[in-house]
């Protein structure tokens, strides 16, 4: 399967789609949606696609006696790997299905350079969505076209 990246407009996504949650008694937390449900991406080379909600329930549901495996996901910055935010697997990242789409929580290791840069450029409001990753299981999308012709 191969992994698909995608990329969410302000207009899409709504200005509280990402933010920090900076408390006094613990670490600073990022917060926020990718992707929202229902909201229709630019055109990608001749479609477009939306995430339904329950697009990543059964993902999500996996726990460590699953045969699957524990869901394993990670938040890093720009999609760099080496540069992680948050964990799923040690308690850093938390994903729930919620009304509006899919919601995270990631508290990002102190002390290193990545949440160093990142934290204040979320705070000062030059980053302002997320991107996200994901690979779809065969048989796991539909295709329809528009009035328009696009698929």
């Amino acid at each position: 399967m191969e992994t698909e990246r995608r990329y969410l407009a302000l207009a899409d996504i709504g200005e509280d789609a990402l933010g920090l949650e900076e408390r006094a008694d613990g670490p600073t937390r990022i917060r926020g949606i990718a992707p929202p449900w229902n909201s229709w991406s630019h055109d990608l080379g001749g479609f477009r696609e939306r995430f339904m909600p329950g697009a990543f329930r059964k993902f999500l549901e996996r726990t460590p006696t699953d045969p699957r495996g524990r869901a394993d996901v990670i938040a890093a910055w720009n999609h760099d790997e080496s540069r992680l935010l948050g964990r799923t697997t040690n308690g850093t990242l938390d994903l729930r299905e919620t009304e509006r789409g899919l919601e995270y929580v990631a508290t990002p290791p102190e002390g290193t350079a990545t949440t160093a840069e990142v934290l204040p450029l979320i705070r000062g409001k030059y980053i302002f969505g997320s991107s996200f990753a994901f690979t779809v299981n065969d048989g796991g999308e539909s295709f329809d076209t528009d009035p328009g012709g696009k698929i």
